[in-house]
């Protein structure tokens, strides 16, 4: 059993006061909007889980599952340099779950996996299933490994072989790779994954019993591979290929697939992008997609790679891809995220006829994560190199608008960014949306073998009711920030534009029970005006509300977190 210890952050002895980036809220609309670290996870918003570098043990989560009953949250990784799945699971506050394994994580070894999970889902509230590229070494050939967990973290025995089950997805010689997984609601397990026909990159489907056989009624004889029949409508003199890179299973139990296509018929051998939907027994749906049961985008001489998949509450889809030109000038052009209505087509007021382009602010950011809230904003995390502090590696999170945007309410530039500290090489990996709407990230640093989990909440999960009461009507004549972000010492720094009532106005300070904690009169300006603020001495650690009023009593509320 490998132990792990649950590291806190480390603060100096004095206030650093974090704000999310530039809060500017007026009225319970605009605060449902704002995100920041919630201090009620991990009692700083970040969790961390250390390893060992000098033996190997460096742990890397890739998925992020939170549960149904909003309860726990799963985490599910790798050993780095070990052939074993790595399970986590933590308690709404982040603090390890004692009723899995005991310990709050489990690592299950099998010999020869290729691979950290490539495949991650939950089902029946808290069993986890995962799958993993397994290699037999006398043969060459390359399987999927299923690995079935229960609640309390010990392997399903009446899962395949002790829990873990290994399935083909193509006649000898056999290449397998796991992209995504899904329970059907009668308990049956459908995998897909990569493999091949005669050398030429394909797809496939299969379907497992709840004991972990192969179900023989699903495809032909429990495969389904190269549904759509890609392969056999060549566009041009070469092979064509058919790469389906993630998927999710819908409440219907039909699989929606995305993936990418090459065009052989240009010369750059670009890749189109593709979504299908598979009936429950694996036949493509003909219902689905623009045509002939396909959704295909497209444009001369650029790729749209498929990384991600997600759905939302009304059934639409969203792709996320990254995008890259193949012709002169030669460039990436990061990032497209694709909306689907639940018929497979696309939603011609997202974005520019259902493909939203992206050029993001911040440079240097890469995509992995992707998840979609229930009302359609969709969630980008990303990893952001910061070349000016030392090639440091942060966590970065974007959020679209229901209408392919980037959301400017969110945060200054759409997104937060967040880093440990500095010269952190914090890789992010995977991204969720809790059932409450809290955004969780998951990913490690590179150079410390310690996990990280993340959450965020807006200012409308945390208000107390107290504070609630003093919230304003929205007002355009009285706005401001918290500046700067993140901020280090011991003063809040206020910047206000009054255009209504100078004069005498109050300063407030609440904490997250409605308690007032601090009172000041304040001068207020006509105009553009600041306020430096210094918290009181002997004030805990926590999350406060800070409430400015002027001489109307128009007000504003800005949430801060103080470290001690």
């Amino acid at each position: 059993m490998i132990c792990f210890m649950n590291t806190k952050i480390k603060v100096p002895v004095r206030f650093i006061v974090v704000f999310f980036l530039s809060v500017c809220c007026i009225g319970p609309a605009a605060l449902a909007q704002h995100y920041f670290l919630d201090t009620g996870f991990a009692h700083t918003g970040i969790d961390t889980f250390r390893g060992n570098i000098a033996t190997g043990i460096i742990h890397r989560p890739v998925y992020v599952l939170p549960q149904v009953d909003n309860k726990k949250i799963v985490l599910v990784g790798a050993i780095w340099q070990g052939t074993s799945v790595e399970v986590m699971r933590v308690n709404y506050d982040g603090s390890f779950d004692t009723t899995f394994n005991d310990s709050g994580k489990v690592v299950a070894t099998h010999s020869y996996i290729q691979t950290a999970p490539s495949a991650a889902t939950l089902y029946d509230t808290s069993k986890i299933i995962t799958a993993s590229q397994w290699l037999d070494i006398n043969t060459g050939w390359e399987y999927i490994s299923v690995f079935n967990f229960n609640s309390n973290g010990s392997l399903n025995t009446g899962f395949g072989t002790g829990g873990v089950a290994m399935v083909g997805l193509s006649a000898a010689p056999i290449y397998s790779y796991p992209y995504a997984c899904g329970v059907q609601s009668d308990g049956k397990i459908v995998i897909m994954g990569g493999t091949s026909i005669g050398g030429i990159e394909t797809y496939g489907l299969t379907r497992l019993l709840p004991n972990g056989t192969v179900d023989a009624s699903y495809g032909s004889a429990g495969i389904e591979i190269d549904p759509c029949q890609m392969l056999d409508t060549p566009q041009g003199t070469s092979p064509n290929e058919a790469l389906a890179t993630c998927g999710y299973m819908q409440p219907d139990n039909k699989f929606v697939v995305a993936g990418m296509f090459t065009d052989s018929g240009n010369i750059y051998n670009a890749y189109q992008c593709f979504i299908v939907r598979h009936n429950t027994d694996g036949s493509p749906d003909m219902n689905f997609g623009e045509a002939n049961g396909i959704t295909l985008i497209k444009a001369p001489n650029q790729d749209y790679q498929a990384t991600a998949i997600a759905a939302d509450s009304m059934g639409n889809s969203y792709v996320l891809t990254h995008i890259q030109r193949w012709s002169p000038p030669f460039s990436d052009s990061n990032f497209a995220v694709i909306k689907l209505d639940p018929n497979g087509r696309r939603v011609s007021t997202y974005g520019y006829n259902g493909v939203s382009y992206l050029q993001l602010p911040v440079a240097n950011a890469y995509s992995y994560g992707f998840a979609v809230q229930k009302d359609g904003n969709a969630i980008l995390s990303n990893i952001y190199h910061d070349y000016t502090t030392g090639f440091a590696d942060k966590f970065i999170v974007y959020r679209l608008d229901t209408s392919g945007k980037l959301d400017t309410s969110f945060n200054t530039n759409s997104c937060i960014i967040t880093q440990r500290d500095s010269n952190r090489h914090d890789l992010c990996i995977a991204a969720a949306v809790q059932p409450d709407g809290k955004i969780l990230l998951a990913g490690y640093d590179t150079f410390s073998a310690t996990s990280i989990c993340m959450r965020f909440t807006n200012y409308h999960d945390t208000l107390p009711s107290s504070v609630q009461q003093v919230l304003p009507p929205a007002s355009p004549a009285f706005t401001g920030y918290v500046f700067p972000n993140p901020a280090f010492g011991d003063k809040i720094f206020i910047h206000y534009s009054n255009t209504g009532y100078p004069g005498a106005g109050a300063l407030q300070l609440y904490d997250v029970s409605g308690r007032l904690m601090d009172y000041q009169t304040e001068s207020l300006l006509s105009g553009n005006g600041d306020i430096i603020y210094k918290a009181p001495a002997g004030i805990p650690a926590g999350t406060y509300y800070i409430v400015l009023r002027n001489g109307h009593d128009e007000k504003q509320v800005h949430a801060v977190t103080l470290f001690k």
